[in-house]
């Protein structure tokens, strides 16, 4: 029975002394082969599995990505393989549909980017990474009344409170600003790296202040869960909303490997 045309799909790049285990591990894509080990280096090893061409080609890869539900549930499957390992070992995962002709093609991969990788790998040894994001509050506190001349008459009455509700609107953002810029700053001390990452123009109709990843050594998670709490405490008092995210791989702390 002549063999179904597949490539190589790659989840992660691994760093271990000995063979690592893929026991336990998730499925992977739908469609793909099981889970298997290409070794790429002294000590490293790609996670691949056979990916049929009919369902992970360019044609069909272009066709799903139209689909948001099948990209969702590819990217859910991708992201699960890569915590498991990554809770394992030093890992520098991959792109989503990071795909290879053979497996000598994706050694062939690492091996020009060894200097490279190993780098990398050194940089989020024993680390983490966590999401922060702060938005201004929708019941922000309002600044403390300017003191006003006594006005003449109602219309001008009228227009002093038009321009005091809108030096308002624009100081309680600015200044929720620069107390999110301060509460991140606080936070990257207790990390190994830190990176802010850009926000979209219309998140969340403009109330997202900071968005950051933060590189933590899992050792110093109860270092960096006390900054967090203490700096959502602080955030409160500032009309500034936290939300936090992970762990997670250190997806932004390593160039695309893909």
């Amino acid at each position: 029975m002549p063999k179904t045309p597949s490539a190589v799909y790659l989840y992660t790049l691994l760093r271990s002394e000995r063979r690592p285990s893929l026991a336990g591990a998730p499925d992977g894509l739908p469609g793909t082969g099981s889970l298997r080990l290409i070794e790429a280096g002294p000590g490293l090893w790609l996670v691949a599995a056979d990916a049929p061409l009919a369902r992970y080609g360019e044609e069909a890869i272009a066709d799903g990505l139209k689909d948001l539900d099948w990209v969702a549930a590819r990217a859910v499957a991708h992201e699960a393989v890569v915590r498991y390992l990554a809770r394992r070992r030093t890992a520098v995962p991959m792109r989503l549909f990071t795909l290879f002709r053979s497996d000598e093609r994706a050694q062939e991969h690492v091996r020009k980017s060894q200097g490279r990788l190993l780098r990398l790998l050194d940089r989020v040894d024993g680390c983490e990474e966590w999401g922060v994001r702060l938005f201004a509050s929708e019941k922000a506190p309002a600044p403390a009344p300017r003191a006003r001349a006594k006005a003449p008459d109602a219309g001008r009455r009228f227009l002093e409170r038009k321009r005091e509700l809108h030096r308002t609107a624009r100081a309680v953002p600015a200044a929720a600003a620069r107390a999110a810029r301060s509460l991140v700053r606080q936070l990257g001390r207790v990390a190994r790296d830190q990176r802010d990452l850009p926000i979209p123009s219309a998140a969340t109709a403009g109330r997202m202040l900071a968005d950051a990843a933060f590189l933590v050594p899992a050792s110093a998670r109860p270092l960096f869960r006390a900054a967090l709490t203490k700096a959502a405490s602080g955030a409160r008092g500032q009309g500034i909303e936290l939300t936090v995210t992970g762990p997670w791989p250190p997806y932004n702390f390593v160039d695309a490997a893909s």
